[in-house]
């Protein structure tokens, strides 16, 4: 069943109010019912409840029993899985000695920043420093997420528990943490059941979990001694307006009425709203086929290490065989990387088109350097057609057409052929911005 267009999203959709708006308790009681409805049906899955697929399916397993369930588990998909287990949902609740069902989720965390917060404490008081350190604890506690071993994460309560288990039996300072993923590489995860705990793994792996906690230790130390003796670098904001009193920044909605004119408006039309007339600059959209294209700046051999410390370029960079060639220009998956002028972050991208026209098909996956070029053409094309008009990505060019303007170079922008671009450019034009027969 799809959310999309239920009973619940209809009704959601009659009924918008700002967040800050009072609610209506009629419709209050009557989206109540339409809610719990969807829950039921199994077309709302991003949160779950007492009477979801996923909790007949557990009371299926573990019996008719009383059920705790705790606010993490509610709000949290109906499809979650551990990231440390492996378990889905209805493997993660379980039967008490008592008889009743427990259905929890908690956020594991590294204490890290509680380490430094004692360690900026601790080194104060050895300084004997008379002033309050305010930006020197600002700087402290700015730096703690740096040191930490893993991001806050949703666990099951089965894993949060085991970590505690783990701790005691290898003696580990007070402050640590195992990770999710140490915390998979130790665990016999069983359905509907308390983890057990793989000793041999786990002892094989504490020495060199220890050691990397110790050089935290360490460099957390050395940044609490400058933050408490005032010898540091941070500037911490004072004032009654937030840093950046702006949109888009968190604080900002602490403002009186931000949140209910923002979620009404919307950005776009405020700006238009109270904002001056807007003077556009005639821009030069010829310039894309008259200056030459930069000269490529050189690529590490380890290029690939590079891209793939980003989770979402790595993600992309594996879904791509080294065999792939960009289909207009021809560059190969190697050669379309490329590192901007001054800076040493490689990058690397991969247009992935969604629908378009038939004489696209066999090029809906084309590398960055072609979208630049596309997107240029496409805004002179547009600033030459009469006002109103307006073009679709695809819409108005052959992939063979564009190919035929580009001299590729491997790690840096197209060249393009002046002449052809602006034959290319009029063809298009005479034709009337649509593509040829």
């Amino acid at each position: 069943m799809d959310y999309e267009g239920s009973d619940l999203d209809r009704f959601l959709s009659a009924h918008w109010r700002a967040p800050d708006r009072a609610p209506d308790a009629a419709l209050m009681d009557q989206g109540a019912t339409l809610l719990k409805a969807a829950v039921r049906s199994g077309e709302l899955t991003c949160i779950d409840g007492y009477d979801s697929p996923t909790t007949h399916l557990i009371r299926q397993r573990l019996g008719n029993q009383p059920m705790e369930m705790n606010r993490h588990w509610l709000f949290s998909p109906q499809s979650f899985v551990c990231p440390a287990c492996q378990r889905p949902k209805a493997d993660l609740a379980r039967l008490t000695p008592s008889g009743k069902i427990v259905a929890k989720l908690v956020i594991h965390h590294d204490h890290v920043s509680e380490s430094l917060e004692h360690f900026f404490y601790d080194a104060l008081v050895r300084a004997g420093a008379e002033q309050p350190q305010v930006n020197g604890l600002a700087l402290a506690m700015r730096m703690a997420p740096a040191f930490a071993a893993h991001d806050e994460v949703l666990l099951c309560e089965d894993c949060n528990n085991v970590d505690v288990r783990a701790k005691k039996r290898v003696e580990a300072p007070k402050r640590f943490s195992f990770s999710p993923g140490q915390i998979r590489s130790f665990v016999r995860p069983r359905p509907n059941a308390i983890h057990e705990i793989d000793e041999a793994v786990l002892l094989k792996l504490w020495p060199d979990v220890l050691d990397a906690y110790q050089y935290r230790e360490r460099a957390m130390r050395s940044i609490a001694a400058r933050a408490a003796s005032d010898r540091h670098w941070y500037e911490s904001h004072s004032g009654d307006l937030p840093a950046i009193p702006l949109p888009g920044f968190r604080a900002y909605l602490r403002l009186p009425g931000w949140t209910s004119v923002h979620a009404f408006f919307g950005g776009e039309t405020l700006q238009a709203t109270l904002g001056p007339p807007v003077i556009e600059a005639a821009a030069n959209v010829s310039r894309w086929r008259q200056q030459p294209a930069r000269k490529p700046e050189s690529v590490p051999n380890n290029y690939a290490a590079a891209i793939c410390s980003e989770a979402n370029p790595a993600q992309q960079w594996n879904a791509y065989p080294d065999t792939w060639r960009c289909p207009i220009c021809g560059r190969s998956k190697a050669e379309v990387v490329y590192r901007k002028k001054g800076s040493s972050k490689i990058q690397w991208g991969i247009k992935e088109a969604g629908y378009v026209p038939l004489a696209w098909r066999a090029y809906r996956h084309y590398c960055t350097h072609c979208v630049s070029t596309l997107s240029s053409l496409q805004k002179e094309v547009r600033s030459l057609l009469p006002e109103g008009a307006s073009i679709g990505t695809h819409d108005y060019v052959l992939p063979t057409e564009l190919a035929a303007v580009i001299t590729a170079q491997a790690h840096g922008p197209n060249q393009i052929d002046a002449d052809q671009a602006a034959d290319l450019v009029d063809r298009i034009l005479l034709r009337g911005a649509v593509l040829p027969d």
